[in-house]
């Protein structure tokens, strides 16, 4: 982690010294642009252009890629010593071909008003744009889109490691034990109970796979549930593979 924590202190101290108070959020278009520019010269991905490779933050320090996840993470690490009013959040889009999970920041203001920010996107969004194929309860009950307390930012970067293990390495066992602690850390992260099911199927352990799935509706709906169910009667693999933005 030598180049990644080397690249971490610079950029932190890039920002602090371009930190302006009086301009607010839009500090964190400045954070884009120092990350774009030399020496740090990243590149941000999405979900058609991010490799497996670069799910992780060293990796991504190393290969100058950072997708929602990681870029967040180093946003997250240059505003926490300034005490900015910064924090992870997370939603789904749902649409016919399934889910896809996306990081991104809230910005809270003082009046209880919040902007949402997107580092690989750079720019700002309303939380209509981000609600997808969401209903308004859906976006107001906070069940898809939720800003995390501190467990619950380890418990996402955790779960994105057993993504890698599960689907890339097809590691099921070790999958396992990573969701596990992700899902300790955080008891309403429904991705990693989602993923956690998976596990436990490949495994052969089906009543334990349907269980952890249960705890999962409020990530992937009752439909699957309903799936699901088929899929115990009928003895057919399930193929259902959770993605990341």
């Amino acid at each position: 982690m030598g180049e990644a924590e080397d690249v971490l202190d610079g950029v932190r101290k890039v920002f602090r010294r371009r930190y302006v108070t009086a301009r607010g959020p839009d500090n964190l278009l400045t954070f884009c642009e120092i990350l774009q520019e030399k020496p740090f010269s990243f590149r941000f991905t999405t979900l058609d252009d991010t490799p497996p490779d670069v799910l992780f933050l060293g990796e991504g320090i190393r290969k100058r890629k950072l997708d929602c996840d990681t870029s967040c993470f180093l946003a997250l690490d240059s505003a926490e010593p300034l005490e900015l009013p910064v924090y992870l959040a997370k939603t789904v889009f749902d649409d016919k071909e399934g889910s896809a999970e996306h990081r991104y920041l809230v910005w809270k203001n003082k009046d209880g008003t919040h902007l949402n920010f997107h580092p690989n996107w750079g720019r700002f969004s309303s939380d209509e744009e981000l609600a997808g194929s969401l209903t308004r309860t859906e976006i107001e009950s906070g069940i898809y889109m939720k800003p995390l307390e501190r467990s619950g930012v380890f418990s996402d970067v955790i779960d994105n490691i057993g993504w890698y293990y599960l689907y890339i390495k097809k590691d099921y066992h070790e999958a396992e034990k990573i969701l596990r602690k992700a899902t300790e850390l955080d008891g309403k992260n429904m991705k990693a109970y989602f993923m956690l099911h998976d596990a436990l199927r490949l495994q052969g352990r089906e009543k334990e796979a349907f269980d952890a799935l249960q705890y999962s509706t409020a990530y992937g709906r009752q439909s699957y549930i309903k799936e699901y169910s088929k899929v115990l009667s009928n003895g057919i693999p399930s193929t259902h593979k959770a993605n990341l933005l």
